[in-house]
């Protein structure tokens, strides 16, 4: 990436140079970025704790590069992305997935791509736009790999994947934080009397086909945490 200059909001010193891999932990007031004088890609994305919130690319001068985004989000949690970008290519990830208790969601982004040319493709799957989310039903006990093709502004093909692999669910480790602690105690306890899932319902520590309080406790003594905290 092109060097250029943060500059903090309320003026003054603390300015510095923007490269790559550089971060800045946001302040209060958002800081502004400049002067961008280089010719070149900028890329640059903002997260809040560990989900991703938002990105920007773009090019101070010629054509606007293809950019091509798909997103895995496990539980509400962003768990990894796949790139085609100039400045952070990452054409594909693997993301570890529990059959049947995971909640999964793809989300893609196609810029500055060809209308119409966008597809994303998998088991079960087959969407078309630039932008779009979807759910992902993980049944099977072999890996599942989803691909978004588009062919961007520069006539050529672009593409990205995300496999999911699927895992088993480890007793008592409700979240898949891979910690037993006081949010899987609370987990077990909002499904009391209710069935368990099939499979290995991590919930499910007694292996009876019902969730419990008796599930809650055994889970309490297994906590990897000191005092069962987070």
């Amino acid at each position: 990436m092109p060097p250029g200059v943060l500059v903090p909001s309320s003026g003054g010193s603390g300015s510095g140079p923007i490269g790559s891999g550089s971060n800045w932990a946001l302040p209060e007031t958002p800081p502004i970025v400049g002067p961008l004088d280089f010719s070149g890609v900028y890329d640059f994305s903002i997260y809040c704790g560990d989900t991703y919130t938002a990105s920007l690319q773009f090019q101070i001068s010629g054509q606007p590069p293809t950019l091509l985004r798909l997103t895995t989000t496990v539980n509400d949690r962003v768990d990894a992305t796949a790139n085609d970008s100039v400045s952070l290519p990452q054409p594909s990830t693997t993301t570890n997935v529990r059959s049947n208790f995971d909640s999964v969601q793809l989300t893609w982004t196609g810029y500055a791509v060809q209308p119409d040319t966008c597809a994303l493709t998998g088991p079960g799957v087959e969407l078309t736009g630039e932008v779009g989310s979807t759910p992902i039903t993980l049944d099977s006990s072999e890996d599942q790999v989803f691909s978004l093709e588009c062919q961007g502004a520069d006539g050529m093909v672009h593409s990205v994947s995300s496999t999911l692999h699927p895992v088993p669910a480890v007793a008592c480790d409700v979240n898949g934080d891979g910690q037993i602690d006081r949010l899987d105690i609370a987990l077990i306890l909002e499904a009391l009397n209710t069935p368990a899932l099939p499979d290995g319902d991590p919930r499910d520590a007694d292996e009876d086909g019902v969730i419990t309080v008796i599930d809650a406790r055994i889970c309490s003594t297994r906590c990897t945490r000191p005092g069962c905290e987070q």
